[in-house]
C-alpha cells in the first residue's frame, strides 16, 4: 500500500509517517517546497504521478492566533486544502483520512458519540468541522479521524523543548523536558481553559488510522472518550 501524508513534518503527521513505515507501508511525505497543500492543481498532479492508494491528510497551519487575524489564509489552510486532498484523491480513486480533533465540540456533550452534531467554540475547532463536511460530503471514499489531547515525542524534531499547548496536546513531554532540563514548568490555568480531556498517544491514532486505511472503513471514529472545552 503507497500512502501519501500531508503534514508529515507536524507532531501527528510524523507519527503517522512513523507508524506506517513500521508497517511496510510505501509512505510518501513531501515537505511544504514539494507540495502546498493549497494549491488544487498541484495536489491534483503530485497525486496523479504517483498513484497513492490512502492519503492521511494531517497539515495544518498550526498558528491559533493567525487564525483569527488572518480568516482567508486560515480558510484556504484548513478548507480549502482540504478540497484540494479531496478532489486529488477521487480523481486517483485513494482512501482520504481527515485528521480532525475533539475541538469540533464545545465539550458539553461529553461523551460525543461519532454522529453527534459539532459545536466548535474556536476558530480551530470551526474550521475542523468545515473540513470534515468536505470530506464527508465530497469523497468518494473519506474517513474523519477525531483525535484528542495528544501525547507522545515529535518524531520530526524529537529533540525540540516545546511549551504547553492550547489544550492538553504535548503536554507530558512538555513537562518532561522541562524538568530534564532543570527548569520549571508552568501550567495554565483560568475559567477558560479545557477542564477534562481523554489523552491519546500519536502512536495509538495513528494505528487506528492505519487500520482504518487497511478495512476501507468510510465515516467518522474517535480516539477519546470524554472532553470538555470551556471558551
Amino acid at each position: 500500500m503507497r500512502v501519501l501524508v500531508t503534514g508529515g513534518s507536524g507532531f501527528v503527521g510524523s507519527n503517522v509517517v512513523e507508524v506506517l513505515t513500521r508497517h511496510d507501508v510505501d509512505v510518501l511525505a513531501p515537505g511544504r517546497a514539494e507540495l502546498d497543500v493549497t494549491d488544487a492543481d498541484a495536489v491534483r498532479r503530485y497525486a496523479e504521478a504517483r498513484r497513492p492508494d490512502g492519503i492521511v491528510h494531517a497539515a495544518i497551519w498550526n498558528d491559533l492566533a493567525g487564525l483569527v487575524t488572518d480568516r482567508r489564509r486560515a480558510w484556504t489552510a484548513y478548507v480549502g486544502a482540504t478540497r484540494a486532498v479531496v478532489h486529488a484523491a477521487n480523481r486517483v480513486g485513494a482512501h482520504v483520512v481527515l485528521v480532525s480533533t475533539d475541538w469540533v465540540f464545545d465539550g458539553t456533550q461529553g461523551p460525543a458519540a461519532e454522529d453527534e452534531p459539532p459545536d466548535p467554540v474556536n476558530t480551530y475547532g470551526f474550521l475542523k468541522a468545515a473540513s470534515e463536511l468536505v470530506v464527508s460530503e465530497r469523497s468518494e471514499r473519506g474517513t474523519v479521524a477525531r483525535i484528542a489531547a495528544v501525547q507522545g515525542i515529535h518524531r520530526a524534531r524529537p529533540s525540540t523543548p516545546r511549551a504547553q499547548d492550547a489544550g492538553f496536546g504535548y503536554l507530558a513531554a512538555s513537562v518532561a523536558d522541562a524538568l530534564a532540563a532543570g527548569g520549571r514548568f508552568t501550567v495554565w490555568d483560568g475559567p477558560g481553559l479545557n477542564r477534562l480531556a481523554t489523552p491519546v498517544l500519536a502512536t495509538d491514532a495513528a494505528e487506528l488510522i492505519l487500520r482504518a486505511l487497511e478495512r476501507q472503513a468510510t465515516g467518522k471514529f474517535v480516539a477519546w472518550t470524554r472532553t470538555r472545552f470551556d471558551k
